[in-house]
This record gives structure tokens, sequence and C-alpha cells, in this order.
């Protein structure tokens, strides 16, 4: 085991995590774990929405996403969006690995880590680095927090923007903290195994229902599929989507590792 991980747990048997109001351990951090079958990996991060044990975690949506209000010199270290942030939505560790790009238009290809808005609606604070090319009324920007997930939906966005960030181990509270598992074996993933089942020794990959994961397409794994896929069944499973009960696995979530 690495250093010690604030609300997470292990009791010989299975791994348990805490739901925390006020992060406890510094953002996307990676902690590690040996158990009776191997070492299992998990990362820190905010949950968008509430999870049930088992769900299947992607990056969350933009925060925002709006046009530049105001002209901004080379230099400088702030963003304005009249009307467009709620008050200290980047404050008091609310989204504390947050950054905006620039992404349409003068200045775009620029991206910033944001330090806050404290009281206010219409301007970001940035980092020291200010920005390198000015920015006008003509470009958009979007922010993001980069530890922040919501459940795992091919509905909502493309398969291609699905890829897994974890899996939750236990209950975690909308707008709260926990870990999520990211490697190693996990033993009850939530699964739509009547959508497409799982086959043991096979991929697993994010579905249409939030939540929850499925096996390969019928016709056979498409590209999309090898691309998302997070894990390896351990065993066929063709039942439906179940609270509380799922899919053994061995995880393997690429980027949430980064």
């Amino acid at each position: 085991m690495n250093d010690r991980a604030l609300g997470l747990t292990y009791d010989g048997d299975s791994v348990n995590s805490e739901s925390h109001a006020v992060m406890q351990n510094e953002p996307g951090r990676i902690h590690w774990m040996e158990t009776r079958e191997g070492k299992r990996v998990f990362r820190y991060q905010k949950a968008e929405e509430a999870f049930a044990i088992g769900q299947v975690a992607m990056i969350s949506a933009l925060l925002d996403n709006f046009d530049v209000d105001g002209a901004q010199a080379i230099g400088t270290t702030r963003l304005q969006g009249i009307g467009d942030f709620t008050a200290n939505e980047f404050n008091d560790g609310t989204f504390p690995s947050s950054f905006v790009t620039i992404d349409i238009s003068t200045g775009f290809g620029q991206t910033r880590a944001i330090f806050g808005n404290r009281g206010s609606t219409d301007f970001l604070d940035l980092d020291q680095n200010g920005w390198d090319v000015a920015l006008t009324a003509a470009s958009d920007y979007v922010t993001y927090d980069i530890n922040y997930v919501s459940l795992a939906d091919t509905d909502d966005v493309s398969i291609q923007a699905s890829e897994v960030r974890g899996v939750a181990i236990s209950a975690v509270t909308d707008e709260q903290w926990s870990w999520f598992q990211v490697g190693g074996f996990c033993p009850n993933v939530r699964a739509i195994g009547t959508t497409d089942p799982a086959i043991r020794g096979s991929i697993i990959v994010p579905s249409a229902t939030a939540g929850a994961c499925k096996g390969p397409t019928v016709a056979g794994t498409t590209a999309d599929e090898v691309l998302t896929a997070f894990g390896i069944a351990l065993h066929a499973y063709a039942e439906a989507d179940t609270a509380g009960r799922g899919l053994a696995a061995i995880l393997n979530c690429r980027y949430a590792l980064l």
C-alpha cells in the first residue's frame, strides 16, 4: 500500500470508500493497495451526480461553454464572461483541478488553470502564466475539471467521449468526493447484459444505460468498443442492470491512471 488514503478501507475481504462533502485527499490522487487477489488501484474524484456501488464513471460535461465578453491583453490573468458563472463556482475547493481553454477564434488553443472567481459571476482569476495571445470578444471558451465525473452513458455523448474514469466501490453522494476503482479485480461492476452480454475473457465497454457496462456487440467488437474498453469480464453475464449486483471484472481504466 502507498501513502495513507483518507476514506478508503480494506477489511481483508472487500474495499470500501467514504463519500466526502469536503475534499479529504488531493484531487485525482492515485492510490493502490495489495489485497489477497493482487493490487487494486483507485483514483480520488468528485461526482457530478449520485453513484450507487458498482456504477461506471466518465469525465463530466463542461462546466461552462460561452463567449468571451471582454478583450484581454497579453500577460493578463483574467477572463471575462458577463453573468456566465455562479459566484464562487471555483472557490473553496469546489473545483480545485479546473481549467479554462480558448477553443474558438482569437487566442484559440490556450489553456490556463483557474484559481477562482470569489464573489464574481463575471470574471475568472487564472494562473500567473497570463495569456500569450490577446483575447477578443470573438473568442470562445470552455471550463472543466479533470477530476469531475458523471455516470457513463453513451447516449448522452458519443462513445468516443465515454472513456471510463473508474467504478464506484461504495455509494457516492452527488457533488461529493470519493475513491473510484480504476485497476485490478472489481467484484460487482454494474452491467446491462440483456443488451450485449458479457463474455468470459472478453472486453467490457460503456453502455447506453447510465452507469452500466456491457459486453461487445453481438455482431462483433467495433473499433469504438476497442478504444473505450476498460476491463475484462471474468464470467459470462446476460442479466439486466440491477442495483447492488453485477459483473466481476479485471479493470484497466487506461486514461484514469494519468
